[in-house]
């Protein structure tokens, strides 16, 4: 049972000492800043236009904001990380 214990604690720790997601963000960013790469090329959102109900409904679900652009028109529009340029 010690050993198991042991073994919980060692997992917690690296656990712990694992970079999230906006040391990441902040690391990226600054890398990106290093390299002359500005964030605007990245095409930072994902856009799709939808013109039903059932599909606002299902990208909403996946994320996406949803922006009335006209008669049964929506901009659908979600954050993303973009690609680097080639």
């Amino acid at each position: 049972m010690k050993g198991i214990l042991a073994k919980i604690k060692d997992l917690e720790g690296r656990i712990d000492s694992l970079p999230t997601s906006e040391m990441v963000k902040k690391i990226v960013s600054k890398l990106l800043e290093e390299n002359g790469i500005s964030r605007n090329l990245l095409g930072e959102y994902e856009s799709k236009i939808v013109n039903t109900k059932e599909e606002v409904i299902r990208l909403s679900n996946l994320g996406f904001d949803c922006q009335p652009i006209g008669n049964r028109e929506w901009l659908m529009r979600k954050k993303v990380l973009g690609q680097l340029p080639s």
